[in-house]
């Protein structure tokens, strides 16, 4: 098999296909909610409603808590020149889920006279709220008067599914934790970030509870991956009183503009559907008093932060709150800038009624790393081998969903849902007599390819409508190497090597240094705008593979070389791989004409890969990703492990 030439031997250009159809369906959205803002009190009350339910149901929901947690302190540090205590603790946010953390208690604040206090969420720093910059920030927030709490989130700090990595590799903690964690949340239908959520809304159930905190004046901070913590926390955390967002916000159109990538945490299920944008983020904390801290030259783009404080201004001046949202943008590269750090402690004070320092920003000195350790070997699971972790967290809760429905009826909606069918198949046939190829409209905006295997025509004239369609997936469809070797026998109907948005001759362009298989790659990417979108690679890939059925058995062409090609004929799907079987499987299950799928022993383990969090990135197993299907398949079976549905 030749397969075809480039862009569809020069008929068609799919390489951006996939990328535009996902941007042009973002922008969509987005206009459509972005047209609906009404810039009354009423208006904006039903916005802010509309948004926090929008962020919880995206989440998957949110774990139960169970009220202030208890303490564990395992050191304690006088810091007289910023003229506070450090203390080391730890607590559970869920049960038997140990959260690190630095408890920063400002001198001259009792219970006699409680003060205002800050929680701090850490971005992607390997050492987390033992990170220069985050400890700084801390200690001139403590300086002030203000209790702070810094917490370890997931994958950093303290909170490391593996213990013995090497923190200089880049691998197994933070970005790729949570690429591995939150994919395989995503099956179980729930976010990584409800978990992260859950330890920071445990810790304002902490601060709420100390006497020299007053509880109506808590409010949070963050960066970057911080920064989208304290985001989310916005809609769902009602007891939070302020708070000052760093280098996170912009916008969803500027943000894919841009081309970056972003770990699991930071997408929201159906969020864009369902009319949430960063400015929504902020529309929902309206009308308490928020700082947007933006820095000049971010990879989060500053366009995007300033349409997004204007459109969020709206809102708040419709509540009479104008002048309780604002905007800073300091000089700076991503990071917590030490600009952005003295505005943080300007807002915090002026907003908590405390006296602005003369200078607010506190130099370096303090606890040093090793003193900010709350385990004995620096890593929880180091120290109890048996302690909750995030995997543990996932199966845990996949654990409560297995009666959740029949699979058919939900993957039917997932798959058919939201999809663009064109006017006309638009069939293109192309090639030569000895191999001819096909292409057509799977979607408005993204092609179906096929070759096909057997260019002769019907020689027995069998009956119509009964000549059975073969359709064959190849692991890279139509550019699989030694494709003639894995082909099927001929039957006695035609087969097709067929061609799913994304692969073979419709493979996407790819951007960066990293394998299209990677979780840090381009189509990875993609998958993630599709979450945000309500939709996935996978569910975009089984509708494909019907639609081609629909197309090849009703194309006059094929039914003139194959006159017993009709709507009864019956469909047998060949696969080679494991994640081509998973896709003909799900056809299977919700489309009676697959009379068969024929597959080479090849599965996916999708019990290592969501309950370990461990995926095979050479053959991009996470390309199989349907949101919540996963609530629909018993996992401890063989048949699910050995790739059946």
């Amino acid at each position: 098999m030749q397969g075809f030439g480039p862009d569809l031997d020069n008929y068609a250009d799919p390489e951006l296909d996939l990328e535009r159809y996902v941007h042009g369906r973002t922008a969509t959205w987005l206009d459509h909610w972005r047209s609906r803002d009404d810039p009354t009190p009423e208006g904006a009350r039903r916005h802010v409603e509309r948004v926090r339910d929008a962020v919880v149901t995206g989440l998957g929901g949110l774990p139960e808590r169970s009220g202030p947690p208890p303490v564990t302190v395992t050191g304690r540090h006088v810091d007289a020149a910023a003229r506070q205590v450090v203390e080391n603790i730890s607590f559970e946010s869920l049960p038997g889920v140990r959260v690190t953390a630095n408890l920063y208690r400002p001198d001259g604040v009792s219970p006699q006279q409680p003060a205002p206090a800050v929680l701090f969420a850490c971005g992607h720093a390997y050492a987390a709220k033992a990170a220069e910059r985050y400890h700084l920030v801390c200690r001139s927030l403590a300086a002030a008067g203000m209790t702070v709490l810094a917490v370890d989130p997931h994958g950093q700090g303290e909170r490391v599914l593996d213990p013995d990595h090497d923190p200089d590799s880049g691998r197994g903690w933070g970005v790729d934790e949570h690429l591995r964690t939150g994919t395989a949340a995503w099956w179980a239908g729930r976010s990584l970030m409800a978990w992260m959520v859950a330890d920071l809304m445990a810790g304002v159930d902490l601060l709420a509870a100390l006497p020299q905190v007053d509880p109506d004046r808590i409010g949070i901070t963050g960066n970057s991956g911080g920064g989208t913590q304290a985001s989310i926390m916005l809609a769902v955390e009602p007891r939070l009183a302020a708070a000052a967002l760093g280098t996170y916000v912009t916008g969803r159109r500027e943000y894919q503009r841009m081309g970056q990538t972003q770990d699991p945490e930071q997408h929201l299920m159906g969020g864009t559907v369902a009319g949430v944008d960063h400015a929504d983020l902020l529309i929902s904390f309206a009308p308490r008093p928020l700082r947007v801290l933006a820095v000049a030259w971010d990879f989060f783009p500053l366009e995007g932060a300033r349409e997004a404080v204007d459109r969020a201004g709206a809102a708040y001046a419709a509540l009479g709150a104008a002048d309780r949202l604002s905007l800073t943008v300091d000089d700076s590269v991503h990071t917590y800038s030490v600009g952005m750090e003295a505005s943080a402690v300007e807002f915090f004070c002026e907003t908590f009624g405390l006296p602005v320092p003369s200078d607010p920003v506190v130099g370096p000195g303090g606890p040093t790393p090793d003193q900010l350790r709350v385990t004995r070997s620096g890593q929880v699971l180091a120290d109890d081998p048996d302690a909750v972790m995030i995997t543990d967290l996932v199966a845990r809760y996949l654990d409560t969903l297995r009666d959740s429905g029949e699979l058919a009826p939900w993957l039917g909606e997932r798959v058919h849902r939201h999809r663009r069918r064109p006017p006309d198949d638009g069939v293109r046939w192309i090639g030569t007599a000895e191999e001819p190829r096909l292409f057509w409209n799977s979607e408005r905006d993204l092609w179906g390819a096929a070759v096909l295997l057997d260019p002769e025509a019907d020689p027995g004239g069998a009956a119509a409508d009964l000549t059975p369609l073969t359709v064959v997936l190849l692991p890279d469809g139509t550019r699989t190497r030694d494709a003639d070797r894995l082909l099927p026998a001929a039957g006695t109907g035609p087969r097709f090597v067929l061609d799913l948005r994304g692969q073979g001759a419709l493979t996407s362009r790819q951007r960066g240094r990293h394998p299209r298989a990677s979780l840090r790659g381009y189509d990875f990417k993609l998958l993630c705008d599709l979450i945000w979108l309500d939709d996935s690679l996978a569910a975009g890939r089984v509708f494909d593979l019907i639609r081609a059925v629909d197309v090849l058995i009703a194309d006059r062409e094929l039914r003139r070389r194959w006159p017993g090609i009709g709507p009864r004929s019956p469909v047998r799907l060949v696969t080679v791989g494991g994640l081509a079987r998973w896709h003909a499987e799900l056809a299977a299950t919700i489309d009676h004409r697959i009379s068969a799928v024929d597959h080479d022993g090849s599965a996916l383990d999708l019990d290592r890969a969501i309950r370990r969090a461990d995926w095979d990135e050479e053959v991009g197993d996470w390309q199989a990703l349907v949101p919540g299907i996963a609530q629909r398949l018993d996992l401890g079976r063989a048949g699910v492990q050995d790739g059946g549905s």
